[in-house]
């Protein structure tokens, strides 16, 4: 069947699915609730759309090398792109809306209700940990302007700095979180709305400067649902709301330009040129919310003769072992291996990391369950996400919509978890460094804790 007709009958699909899951609904606040489980996971399958009807009309948007591996065989796994999202989508929303999980052990570690005076203590503290990793994390990579200057080497720059820069991430998040809930139940004069932007855009700034565009995108997320449920319900379709999206366009668009040696420095000199480039880059956008580049190649190179059967999920054991104790210590990163095999390399799982080219290819669950256990594996894998995706919901529910929950919340639908090595061991190290730093600020600080 013709690729545009398999392109339309996802449209059809995805329509069908919204009209029946969302739309249906009789309770009015489920209506407006936009963050809502069914809504935001949607929202993120809807936003790839206009990138799978740019690489449908032009392939050669696709990265040359993938192009080539693939050859002939484009339209087939592209096909299988869609099918395969078909499949997914269809039972991570029937398990998100059967199971109900009941997340109270971890709400007893992250659920402490506090004063508005000591929620604001905990986010000026919050902040100067933010400010203290983020300048450890500069100095080990050489410093912010060198940083600027290699974006393009910027994998190799930062490996090892993992830990640090989740404890960055982390606090940055609960510093505006615990900002906004110190503002709960209290009248928003014009100079507390002044410092929240201040804040808001200063931990914009400092995320955005690491190279990564996630978790920018993510803290608008994030904001967005804590104020939603704690301050004030958001209107979605507002012109504040539109300019904030059309300004994250731009921003997602530009950061692909800064990776590119020298980047920095020229477009410091010709700003206005910069703005152009970023507006004639904007249709790459939705790129950022699809793995087709790669999932071409992964349903192209792979069938039921070589499939990995778990050897892959190995490699997790030897996650918190340093490399330079285990000089032999695989990647953790399942895409490292897929980027070596694009370009020709015969390597499987378990291969050390010092013996691979040094850059990766993200999987996202869909294709890192497909290459382990084919389709039994992307069934498998959208039942564990629809599970952890509710899970997650409902202890963003049992905590009352505070900062901690939230975060996991918009980390986990934003697709910062899945069942690959690298989301699993990241999103663990989070749940870790958040369970620490609310026992550290629990104990420094008496809150109410709920469970």
């Amino acid at each position: 069947m013709s690729s545009l007709y398999i392109l339309l009958i996802y449209v059809c699909f995805i329509l069908i699915i919204y009209f029946l899951v969302i739309k249906k609904r009789k309770n009015t606040l489920e209506k407006i609730n936009f963050f809502h489980y069914n809504n935001m996971f949607l929202l993120f399958i809807i936003i790839e759309l206009p990138y799978l009807f740019t690489v449908f009309a032009d392939h050669s948007v696709i990265p040359y090398a993938v192009l080539q591996n693939v050859g002939i065989n484009f339209e087939n796994v592209y096909n299988t792109h869609i099918l395969n999202n078909m499949i997914y989508i269809l039972i991570v929303l029937l398990t998100m809306n059967i199971v109900n999980p009941k997340p109270k052990k971890l709400n007893f570690f992250i659920n402490t209700h506090y004063t508005s005076r000591q929620y604001f203590i905990l986010h000026i503290f919050t902040l100067l940990v933010s400010v203290v990793a983020f300048n450890s994390f500069l100095s080990s990579v050489g410093g912010l302007y060198f940083l600027l200057q290699n974006m393009d080497s910027r994998s190799t720059l930062t490996a090892g700095t993992g830990y640090i820069q989740a404890l960055f991430g982390l606090s940055s998040y609960l510093s505006i979180g615990f900002l906004i809930l110190s503002f709960k139940d209290k009248k928003l004069s014009l100079l507390k709305k002044i410092y929240l932007f201040v804040i808001i855009v200063f931990i914009f700034i400092l995320l955005a400067s690491t190279g990564g565009r996630k978790n920018s995108i993510i803290l608008i997320l994030y904001v967005a649902t804590l104020w939603h449920f704690n301050i004030k319900p958001i209107k979605i379709f507002t012109l504040t709301n539109i300019i904030v999206f059309f300004v994250l366009v731009i921003f997602i668009s530009a950061m692909p330009l800064l990776r590119s040696h020298g980047a920095s420095e020229f477009y410091m000199q010709h700003p206005t040129l910069f703005l152009s480039d970023a507006l004639a880059n904007s249709g790459m956008f939705f790129k950022r919310f699809s793995d087709i580049d790669r999932s071409l190649f992964i349903y192209n190179h792979f069938d039921i003769s070589n499939l990995w059967l778990g050897s892959s999920f190995y490699d997790i054991l030897m996650a918190p072992i340093p490399r330079s104790i285990f000089p032999d210590k695989p990647p953790v990163d399942e895409g490292v291996y897929i980027y070596n095999l694009l370009h020709g390399k015969n390597i499987a799982p378990g291969t050390p990391f010092k013996d691979l080219l040094p850059v990766g290819l993200p999987t996202s669950t869909i294709t890192n369950m497909y290459i382990n256990f084919h389709y039994i594996g992307i069934i498998i894998g959208a039942i564990m996400m629809g599970y952890l995706i509710k899970y997650f919901y409902n202890l963003l529910l049992l905590s009352n919509y505070n900062p901690q929950a939230t975060f996991l919340y918009t980390n986990v639908i934003f697709g910062n978890l899945a069942i690959t090595n690298l989301r699993i061991v990241g999103f663990l190290t989070i749940v870790v460094f958040l369970i620490l730093m609310t026992l550290t600020m629990r104990f420094f600080i008496k809150g109410k804790t709920k469970i």
